[in-house]
């Protein structure tokens, strides 16, 4: 019988052995599973040892554990091992499982997370549910070959079918093995999605940069030593060469000449040589001789490799099409320039012809308003002094008449000076009521000839004081009234004002001139607002006038930021409307004084009564209207028929204020208002234009010239007189 702990002392230490030997192997695999490293058949050998070594543990353990009872640090030694082992199984970066008989006898916590379950459920499955329908009959069979030993080891790469059923890439190392004296299979799997995922995109990326090399659109090649190591279909085929052919070549083979050849590697391979792409354009030979121009890119495949990598592109014909797009770039460029010289001669031809027809249009204003300031200021003389009802009535038939012709006159300037941009507008603040009121009474003894009613219509929500242009709205108000009363014979011309739009700080101010008279045609309204145009055309028109009043009002309109239109039918009258835009008047500005006031003349005489006026005039009748209205404001008017008398007078006597005409002979205006002010004590001296030369730049001329002010004839006897009140009043006030 043996003794207790006699086996103890005869197979303790072969045990101790195998423990050794076992603690070995879990040390061997742990550290592989540390390191991350994939399992190879090795592994397998040492997972069959330590699990045979494990069973054989088991057995032993279980025959000495009755002898060994006493031996407390060999069942420590035990259980250590054992726990040491389940520690390296479960903590395994790879998936580990036992299938016996197609279930799962054991998984270990990686293999269970691969495949998103814990290890009750998996263990509940097969291994064929946990991979896609497809690949089910592959793993069966593998399983199949294991177990009748036909194959002693299986590796696939399969699809996996994860819990949550996302479909990932796993590799599956078996092996058939005998546990307990039983077959059994042990599974290594990993998860390489990643893994499989990044090779298929390398794979795709290869097959891209292999599609592209085999571009039958751009020539790629391969050059070593200056020698082709490789060349795609492409470029041998846009060089006439077979791909073979070129193998091994030079690349002197394509050069046009050998300083061609000489002079790219001087200035190729250094570009190249520092990591940088070389790019240009050059001509090669093709095989037949012929030139072809190509745009090529060349790029070392590391610094300091004498190997390169270089991309070609046919640009022969974008060549061809360069040059000849050039040549018409050229030709078109001669064009353009001779057609340039052309212009220029053209522009100087017209910028003359306009110059010549301001300077036309001046010497007409002149010669015009000169002689009808004469007609004007008599005409008005006369009628001051007139008492026989006769002799008013045909002077204000002829004062009529030659504000009508002035008013033409007017017409034909501001044209004028619209179409050359020169007409600027005056804004001011002024009572609007007031300024339409005006041009509407202005009409009303002209519509009572006729037989016409007048009505007047200003919304209430129009404030009285707007800032604009209240000259050129009156103008433009003026023309519509004369239009209407013209072209009608019967019933009422209304005028109404109403608001368009407005946003707070201006306003669009519309004015509808309605009549009863003869209307429109559409053919005739398509001809109205264009200059010297009318309605009716023909010798036999029965209404007058220059055509040039609503071109006028519509240029106009256009400056004040408005337009104009009409809306009319034959027989049924005309609605002409306009618009334009104002400002509103500030809170604090103060409408202008519509308080009555004594004449010009009445207040000249009683604050500056006998004061001396030199009139510089060379027409005679001019200087007669001038004087004789000087006289009626009780001045002393002196006379200079020309610039050069002018100078003289002012150096032998004092005047309070000169009245200068522009045009004369001897020495014009001009030049006698530059003579005086250089004299001493003329600086104060008032000089007003007196002129028939009414153009703006006319007036710019005799400021600059050192006049104060510019009075444009005819002139009107009560501008006139305010104006010569005006400097007086000026020249009296003491100087700070």
């Amino acid at each position: 019988m043996v003794k207790p702990g006699s086996q103890d002392q005869t197979e303790a230490p072969e045990l101790r052995a195998e423990i050794e030997r076992l603690n070995k192997i879990i040390t061997a695999l742990m550290d592989r599973a540390e390191q991350g490293s994939a399992f190879q058949d090795s592994d397998f050998s040492l997972f069959q040892t330590a699990i045979m070594l494990e069973d054989q543990v088991k057995l032993r353990t279980a025959e000495l554990e009755r002898a060994l009872r006493e031996n407390e640090s060999v069942n420590r030694a035990l259980r250590e091992s054992e726990e040491r082992f389940r520690t390296l199984v479960n903590q395994s970066m790879i998936g580990i499982a036992i299938v016996e008989n197609g279930q799962f006898g054991y998984t270990n916590a990686r293999f269970n997370a691969i495949f998103g379950h814990d290890g009750l459920e998996i263990r509940a499955r097969e291994f064929a549910d946990l991979l896609i329908p497809e690949q089910r009959p592959s793993l069966a069979e593998s399983m199949r070959k294991l177990r009748q030993g036909s194959s002693q080891a299986e590796n696939a790469v399969l699809h996996g079918l994860r819990r949550d059923g996302t479909i990932i890439d796993i590799e599956v190392h078996s092996r058939l093995m005998i546990i307990g004296g039983k077959p059994a299979i042990i599974c290594l799997v990993n998860d390489v999605t990643e893994r499989a995922r990044n090779a298929r995109k390398i794979d795709q990326l290869v097959r891209e940069q292999t599609a592209i090399l085999n571009s039958r659109v751009v020539g790629f090649v391969k050059i070593r030593d200056r020698k082709f190591v490789w060349t795609n279909a492409a470029f041998a085929e846009t060089l006439g060469y077979a791909m073979d052919e070129l193998i091994g070549q030079s690349t002197r083979v394509l050069y046009m000449d050998e300083q061609s050849y000489v002079d790219f590697a001087k200035k190729a391979y250094p570009v190249m040589q520092s990591g940088a792409i070389y790019r240009t354009e050059m001509q090669f030979r093709r095989k037949d001789g012929s030139a072809g121009w190509f745009r090529i890119d060349g790029e070392a495949l590391y610094p300091g490799s004498d190997e390169s990598i270089w991309s070609f592109s046919d640009i022969s014909e974008g060549k061809q099409t360069q040059e000849e797009l050039e040549h018409h770039r050229k030709h078109l460029a001669e064009l353009v320039q001779s057609r340039t010289a052309e212009l220029a001669e053209a522009r100087d031809a017209a910028e003359s012809a306009n110059l010549a027809k301001s300077a036309f249009l001046a010497h007409m204003s002149h010669e015009l308003r000169t002689p009808l300031n004469g007609i004007m200021g008599m005409t008005a003389l006369a009628l001051r002094g007139a008492t026989d009802s006769k002799q008013i009535d045909q002077l204000s038939k002829s004062a009529q008449a030659a504000r009508h012709l002035l008013a033409i006159i007017n017409d034909i300037l501001d044209l004028s000076r619209i179409e050359s941009g020169k007409l600027v507008l005056e804004p001011r603040l002024f009572p609007f009521r007031q300024a339409i009121g005006e041009a509407f009474r202005m009409h009303e003894e002209m519509a009572g000839a006729k037989g016409l009613l007048l009505a007047l219509d200003i919304a209430p929500e129009i404030p009285d004081l707007l800032y604009g242009d209240d000259l050129r709205l009156k103008q433009m108000a003026i023309n519509l009234l004369d239009n209407a009363i013209k072209f009608s014979e019967r019933g009422t011309i209304s005028l109404s004002a109403t608001i368009a739009e407005e946003d707070g700080h201006n306003l669009l101010v519309r004015i509808e001139v309605c009549d009863e008279g003869i209307g429109l045609t559409q053919e005739q309204q398509a001809r109205l607002f264009q200059p010297f145009t009318q309605a009716d055309n023909s010798n036999t028109r029965r209404h007058g006038g220059t055509g040039l009043g609503l071109s006028i009002t519509k240029r106009l309109a256009h400056l004040m930021d408005g337009d104009i239109g009409v809306r009319s039918q034959p027989g049924q009258g005309s609605t002409f409307w306009l618009t334009a835009r104002f400002n509103r008047a500030a809170p604090t500005d103060c409408a202008p004084s519509t308080a009555p006031m004594a004449s010009p003349a009445q207040a000249i005489a009683r604050k500056h009564r006998g004061a001396r006026i030199l009139v510089v005039e060379d027409d005679p009748l001019n200087r007669e209207v001038a004087c004789l209205l000087l006289r009626e404001a009780e001045l002393a008017p002196a006379i200079a028929v020309n610039g050069l008398e002018a100078v003289e007078r002012v150096q032998a006597e004092h005047y309070a204020l000169i009245l200068m005409d522009m045009q004369m002979p001897l020495m014009d205006g001009l030049a006698a208002t530059r003579a005086m002010r250089a004299k001493p004590g003329m600086r104060s001296v008032p000089i007003l234009a007196m002129t028939a030369n009414a153009f703006d730049e006319d007036r710019e001329r005799c400021l600059a010239a050192g006049m104060n002010d510019h009075l444009g004839k005819p002139l009107d006897p009560e501008d006139f007189l305010e104006k010569v009140l005006y400097w007086l009043d000026e020249s009296g006030k003491p100087k700070g």
